[in-house]
């Protein structure tokens, strides 16, 4: 993380023990962010204390046993995430940029931190590849000031989210005070 843009947010995230390194101690901020990696780190961000078992996730057919599994159960249960219709999460699967999106905006809305977007839609030149069901969420998070495009104003909301993407829009969000 030395030099890295996002390494004062994935400080501050790991400070407060929302965000946890992979093996070896490392941030790996370049990398996508799983799906399982971010429903945790919403779960601690929101202080949601999921059950003491690894053993939960009855919801979905993919996460028994696994690091993760009480966070997803707990990250399902506050609404935070769905899964899909044959019954799993995927939970290794990368997160797209829109998807990172909605589910911060989810649990910006269960903390009730979150307010409907208000007033005309916020712009990006690329949004035309932007999904319907994300457009509120991406709304919300431009106005909050906690999203923002890159330097051509495009949002890119298919590419995968990194993890120093995913830290920054947190850490934003905490020093909101939301």
């Amino acid at each position: 993380m030395s030099g890295h843009w996002a390494k004062a947010a994935a400080e501050l995230l790991s400070n407060k023990l929302i965000v946890q390194g992979t093996e070896g101690g490392r941030f790996e901020p370049g990398r996508s962010i799983t799906r399982a990696e971010l429903a945790a780190m919403l779960v601690r961000m929101l202080g949601i204390h999921p059950s003491g078992t690894t053993a939960v996730s009855a919801s979905f057919n993919d996460v028994a046993g696994r690091w993760f599994a009480a966070d997803v159960q707990a990250a399902y249960n506050a609404e935070l995430i769905q899964g899909y219709a044959d019954g799993s999460f995927r939970p290794d699967a990368a997160v797209t940029r829109q998807e990172m999106i909605v589910m911060i905006a989810r649990a910006m809305n269960a903390a009730g931190l979150g307010k409907e977007a208000e007033g005309a839609s916020v712009h990006y030149a690329d949004d035309a590849r932007l999904a319907s069901w994300a457009r509120g969420a991406v709304d919300q998070l431009s106005q909050a000031g906690l999203l923002t495009g890159d330097q051509a104003s495009r949002l890119a909301p298919e590419r995968a989210a990194t993890r120093a993407e995913t830290a920054a829009i947190l850490a934003r969000m905490l020093q909101s005070g939301m």
